[in-house]
């Protein structure tokens, strides 16, 4: 195991660096607001207001259990079904209101996760100038300080794989927001009227 980390590591310290600045959205996901409708069509979408859902405390407090990070779709969809075994079941119109709540949050997480990869794109933008001027000083004849360029060009590089890596999480993470409301939204549909 140890060595297959140290390989690892081994062929992440090689990665060349990207080729030029992050495209202006680098994640495969289209960029996207979730909808409770989109997610469960099946259920009313006769919402009076988008957060009409806040009015009744017990799903408010279901909904920001469900959509908080730190929670997995499994463990919000054990304390949604407890609360339907309770209550001897959730009424559709229940069940969208609290998928409404829940998606709001997601969304909120989502918002801050594209701010997180448009601050990724930038910060290649400016690494990516940087290594463009340095590379400028090094094509011209014979440089005096060609060793501290080439230093500062691999560090150049280095700064842009660190910055491609972390907008690869960010993406990741968008990425399971949308799967962890789809899985809220399929549970939520398939709980007892």
């Amino acid at each position: 195991m140890v060595a297959g980390g140290v390989a690892w590591a081994a062929t992440c310290a090689a990665a060349p660096p990207p080729a030029g600045p992050l495209p202006d959205w680098p994640c495969k996901q289209p960029d996207t607001v979730l909808s409770a409708t989109a997610l469960a069509p099946s259920l009313p979408a006769d919402r009076p207001t988008e957060d009409f859902w806040r009015a009744d405390g017990k799903l408010r407090q279901l909904a920001s259990f469900a959509a908080a990070p730190e929670n997995t779709p499994r463990m919000g969809l054990q304390q949604i079904s407890a609360f339907a075994r309770t209550a001897n079941g959730l009424p559709a119109r229940q069940k969208a209101l609290l998928l409404a709540g829940i998606v709001d949050g997601i969304n909120q997480i989502r918002d801050m996760t594209r701010e997180g990869v448009a601050h990724t794109v930038v910060n290649s933008r400016l690494v990516s100038e940087d290594m463009a001027s340095v590379d400028r000083a090094l094509a011209a004849p014979a440089p005096s300080d060609r060793e501290n360029l080439e230093k500062q060009r691999t560090q150049l590089g280095s700064q842009l794989r660190d910055i491609a890596e972390e907008a690869d999480l960010l993406c990741h993470r968008f990425e399971y927001t949308r799967q962890k409301a789809q899985l809220l939204a399929d549970g939520i549909r398939d709980l007892p009227d």
